[in-house]
């Protein structure tokens, strides 16, 4: 994938991002936030995938490296995206701890 494209995916997911921050101070969202917040998430999670299935591909038609090598690459890739999803869930939570009670679903 070219960096351009990239670049708007991760622009598109910043946006899918918005409805989060636009209705953290009236208490409630309505559904199409929700959806578009899940959306904007699994967009994130999919660039990040993509990127590091990418340099774990490159790595293994590189070198030969064995068993090993491979198990340790396979597990730090699930670190990476396990690290990247608290980070979503993390901002997330701190967003909303920032405004009391958090967001109740609502129309």
């Amino acid at each position: 994938m070219r960096a351009r494209t990239e670049g708007v995916l991760a622009a598109i997911a910043v946006a899918l991002l918005s409805p989060l921050v636009y209705y953290a101070p009236r208490g409630a969202v309505p559904m199409a936030g929700m959806v578009a917040i899940a959306s904007g998430i699994a967009l994130s999670l999919m660039l990040a995938g993509r990127r590091l299935h990418d340099a774990m591909l490159a790595d293994a038609l590189g070198r030969r490296g064995g068993h090993r090598n491979a198990v340790s690459l396979v597990l730090s890739l699930l670190a990476i995206l396990v690290v990247v999803l608290f980070a979503i869930v993390f901002s997330v939570w701190i967003l909303l701890r920032r405004h009391g009670s958090g967001l109740l679903p609502g129309f």
